[in-house]
């Protein structure tokens, strides 16, 4: 059983607002008076811990008293929680949703949300909390893609009892609101507190992944009227090729695709240069040698670091 809430059931009339406002901490407020002394971390890590008593008196049982999904907790007590654990202060922490969960299956809930720390709603990691036995919690966190509402990254494959959390994480820069950034997914399971990447044990996911995408763009190029939004195909083909690349059919799957985006524009050759990374073979060295003398400053930089980072890995 899950419970699962959002920023968008959050609208307040004023009148609620300002009710609302009156039960918050009183630190809140004292935060935004330039005139008080900075609020250490010791100070700050305090004030968390006393905005979490709520989640911390709470049976995190799935049978408990009260059980989490039938007397969720509030969002400002999940907050407080996410920053208490990561050690954060909590005006830097924003909740995008949350939701409790059963990952292990073992009769206790754990506590799995998608976070922003840019103040731009920009929901790009997933924490999980987990309970002890002895009242403290541990934390794992992964960088992830937009994920808005956790409860969609939470399945069960082939069936199986135990859930997995599937991350969609970025594989190209961000070249702005013209230009698509590529993603792909990998596979989580819930192993001793901690998110253990699992991809490999699901070819059956990736590889239907891969025909969906190729179905996909087999019918937008039959499409009369072409489409208005910024061109996906690019990084379609880029999630493609990495999934044929981690299935090892073949390992330099987008080498070729890479090679001629070295003559596109600035976007493509950024694209070139996260492809060749990837792969890291002699050849894809060889590109990302020829790159760091491109004409743009951002993709010469950026096919630098990636040769320095594969050679380090030699």
């Amino acid at each position: 059983m899950r419970i699962v809430f959002d920023r968008s059931l959050n609208k307040l009339s004023a009148a609620m607002v300002v009710a609302y406002a009156l039960m918050l901490p009183l630190w809140v407020f004292a935060q935004t008076d330039s005139s008080q002394t900075p609020v250490s971390a010791s100070q700050t890590l305090q004030t968390n811990i006393q905005g979490s008593e709520q989640l911390r008196e709470r049976s995190w049982m799935v049978d408990g008293d009260r059980p989490l999904s039938k007397f969720p907790p509030s969002m400002q007590s999940v907050k407080a929680l996410v920053s208490e654990q990561l050690k954060n202060s909590a005006d830097a922490v924003n909740i995008c949703s949350f939701a409790f969960y059963d990952l292990a299956r073992i009769g206790v809930y754990e506590l799995i949300a998608s976070v922003d720390f840019s103040g731009r709603d920009f929901c790009n990691t997933i924490v999980v909390i987990t309970p002890d036995n002895n009242g403290k919690f541990s934390i794992d966190e992964k960088r992830a893609w937009e994920i808005e509402d956790v409860t969609e990254v939470v399945r069960h494959l082939d069936h199986s009892l135990i859930p997995q959390i599937i991350l969609r994480e970025d594989i190209s820069q961000y070249e702005g609101s013209a230009s698509c950034v590529a993603t792909w997914e990998r596979i989580y399971e819930l192993k001793n507190g901690h998110l253990e990447d699992v991809s490999a044990s699901f070819p059956d996911f990736y590889r239907a992944r891969e025909a969906t995408l190729t179905s996909d763009m087999e019918a937008r190029r039959n499409q009369i009227q072409p489409s208005s939004e910024p061109d996906e195909e690019p990084c379609e083909l880029m999630e493609a090729d990495k999934i044929l690349r981690f299935l090892k059919t073949p390992p330099t799957a987008g080498f070729e695709r890479a090679s001629l985006w070295m003559k596109g524009d600035s976007a493509l050759r950024s694209k070139a240069v996260d492809v060749f990374a990837d792969i890291g073979d002699e050849a894809s060295l060889q590109k990302l040698a020829i790159m760091t003398k491109d004409s743009n400053v951002a993709v010469a930089e950026s096919a630098q670091i990636a040769l320095s980072n594969l050679k380090q890995k030699r």
